[in-house]
């Protein structure tokens, strides 16, 4: 928007002029009754909304009923169309609703939809959703999304996902300047592993070049973003590395950026959307790397089948299946054609190159019935034209990391070289003896790492749904506590910077372990959480969930004491000669006869209670090796069942008795 606002110099034919282009944003900061008068009245000439603005806006819906305001609209455009697609169902249902717009706006003015990754499916559903064809002619044009100067990288991770250490590849070993950094974007698919690998690459970088990297995700402000694309766009500005989510994707043209970097599984479309970003200036070359994991990469088959089939497949190979089976089905292909003989190039380009099958274009297929055939004819003005970007019949393309396409077969691409490898652990060696708060330990095996469970005694505690709202009520007005404190020093954060919903929510819905956690420890909440800001805010948020345990500890005290009070007194003090059937007094009275049987007699109140154990010989078996009598192994074995029974106790032992 500020470039159309900036005047710009044109020229043709020998003649120059300078032109700009007023342009407006209208959102839920900026929609005053001014700007919708000034749009009314023809100032600005760029109007930018979102689809919930266009369509829940009554001032929109004024401004399309003025009949001077649509003579003066000229195109709609639907920029990034594919994310209709991924977003129309569940997470903005406007997106779905955009036909509505054409209908509010009039039939006569154009639409334009743009976007750079475009499958058959996501076609069509650009073209349904957006009231196109009809009587209303269609102007395709497939520019293809091949680049021949974008090269593409598929490799397995090769240590655990959580440990971040496959990106410590990239780092310069000795850097002396922020030049040392190629310009790069690492995605993600958490603000979590988003802000650890920023840290991890600080910290193992120095302080010297802690500028030239930044996280970049949806809870930093407008401002925030803004200041880091200045960074990354002005070299002087020293911003070399961007750590981030699909925030940092659409709208995202930064010319220079040498690499993006993949990391984690995820579908194939929104991968060739974060790795476009690479190579976009004129004579840039540049490269897509995917990290995936391990589980992603189907296994070779046995030389033998018989012995397969005799093993059975183990518990790991089926779980491993499994997740491959919920992938997105092209990427699970493009996926493993890096390890075969095939053009991940070639997939790619194939899949991106939608085919509709519509009414109008040569792919469609009518129904067998005379009325939908005859339907079909109405749609006759389709134009659809599709720049040619077959790479030929080249054995390799030098551009994919599949095994026919490297141009030296002896420096395979994708995988770690001895060298990064090298890199790595000399990086992993410096972080662990300055940083071991960053990063306590590192597998060497790419293999998911277990969160470790809180040590825990005796029964476990539940928390009950009521404890649980209190524990979340406690955690929001802690985060409101702490924002009100950060605001003054950073008035670009939002309140999702101290905490996020979906942080508080962990920690909500691991209550139960928290509660019987002996020792709760910054490091354990650290693994019930994807992210947090710094360890200031983690050390005060140990203090809101100590207060919590504590709390709900001398609750507990208070209802056992209560329940003790409430309980009937225990005489620890028998008289012998009573009969235990016939006892006046509360106690209990354990009874055991040797040449007999054995039995016990709990006797409360006047209540007696009678429990046959065995007979006495097995029972001397049991409690003493010999035949011999020992009155102590007798007393632990009644101890244990008092213990059993919960109650207090006393033993009359006597030289016969008689059941």
């Amino acid at each position: 928007m500020r470039r159309f606002n900036n005047t710009h110099t044109l020229s043709f034919g020998g003649r120059t002029r300078d032109i700009c282009l007023s342009a407006v944003a209208v959102n839920e900061d900026n929609h005053g009754d001014e700007i919708f008068t000034h749009m009314a009245k023809g100032k600005h000439r760029i109007c930018y909304a979102s689809p919930e603005t266009l369509l829940r806006n009554p001032r929109f819906k004024k401004l399309f009923r003025m009949e001077e305001f649509r003579r003066m609209l000229i195109a709609i455009v639907v920029d990034e169309a594919h994310v209709i697609e991924d977003w129309k169902d569940e997470f903005r249902k406007d997106y779905g609703e955009l036909d509505i717009l054409r209908i509010c706006a009039g039939a006569e003015i154009p639409w334009l939809a743009l976007t750079a990754t475009c499958s058959t499916r996501t076609f069509e559903i650009i073209y349904t959703t957006l009231g196109m064809g009809g009587d209303r002619p269609f102007y395709g044009i497939d520019l293809g999304s091949d680049r021949p100067n974008l090269k593409q990288t598929v490799r397995p991770m090769e240590f655990p996902m959580s440990s971040l250490a496959d990106l410590l590849a990239y780092l310069p070993e000795s850097p002396q300047s922020p030049a040392d950094f190629e310009k790069t974007i690492f995605y993600f698919k958490s603000r979590k592993l988003t802000r650890s690998a920023r840290d991890m690459c600080r910290a193992v970088a120095g302080p010297k070049f802690k500028d030239c990297m930044y996280a970049f995700t949806a809870t930093g402000s407008e401002e925030y973003k803004e200041g880091v694309m200045e960074r990354l766009l002005d070299d002087k500005k020293g911003g070399r590395w961007l750590f981030a989510t699909i925030a940092a994707g659409m709208g995202m043209d930064i010319p220079d950026i040498v690499r993006v970097i993949i990391f984690g599984v995820d579908n194939l479309k929104g991968v060739f959307q974060m790795g476009g970003r690479a190579g976009r200036g004129a004579g840039t070359v540049g490269e897509m790397v995917w990290i995936v994991e391990p589980w992603a990469f189907e296994k070779k088959k046995p030389v033998n089948p018989a012995v397969s089939q005799q093993k059975g497949p183990t518990k790991k190979a089926i779980a491993e299946e499994d997740k491959r089976n919920k992938m997105d089905a092209p990427a699970r292909k493009y996926i493993n054609l890096s390890q075969s003989p095939c053009c991940m190039r070639r997939f790619a380009i194939s899949y991106l190159r939608p085919q509709p099958n519509l009414p109008g274009f040569k792919w469609y297929s009518p129904p067998d019935t005379d009325i939908e055939t005859a339907e079909a004819k109405l749609h006759h003005c389709v134009i659809w034209e599709v720049e040619n970007q077959d790479i030929g019949s080249l054995e390799r393309c030098g551009n994919c990391s599949a095994a026919s396409c490297q141009r030296d077969s002896d420096k395979p691409t994708g995988i770690l070289t001895d060298s990064d490898h090298k890199r790595i652990k000399l990086h992993l060696r410096t972080l662990q003896k300055s940083h071991s708060n960053i990063l306590d330990a590192m597998p060497t095996e790419a293999e998911d790492i277990d969160e470790d469970q809180p040590p825990t005694t005796g029964p476990a505690l539940r928390v009950s749904k009521p404890e649980r709202e209190m524990l979340r009520e406690a955690l929001v007005s802690w985060r409101d506590e702490e924002w009100a404190r950060l605001r003054p020093r950073f008035p670009f954060f939002s309140r999702e910077w101290v905490i996020t919903e979906e942080n508080i929510g962990r920690l909500v819905n691991n209550a139960h372990l928290i509660l019987n956690c002996t020792d709760l420890n910054i490091s354990f909440i650290r693994k019930l959480m994807r992210t947090i800001s710094n360890d200031t805010t983690l050390a005060s948020l140990h203090m809101v969930l100590s207060n919590f345990c504590s709390a709900r500890r001398e609750h507990d005290a208070k209802e056992a004491l209560e329940r003790q009070r409430k309980r009937p007194s225990i005489t620890r003090t028998v008289d012998p000669t009573p009969d235990p059937f016939i006892s006046p007094d509360p106690k209990l009275v354990l009874v055991y006869q040797t040449d007999g049987y054995g039995c016990v007699y709990l006797v409360i109140s006047t209540f007696i209670t009678y429990i046959n154990i065995c007979e006495g010989t097995l029972l001397r078996k049991i409690c003493m090796p010999s035949s011999s009598t020992s009155r102590t192994a007798d007393t632990g074995f009644f101890r244990v069942l008092a213990a059993f029974f919960d109650v207090d106790f006393t033993f009359n032992f006597r030289p016969t008795f008689n059941v």
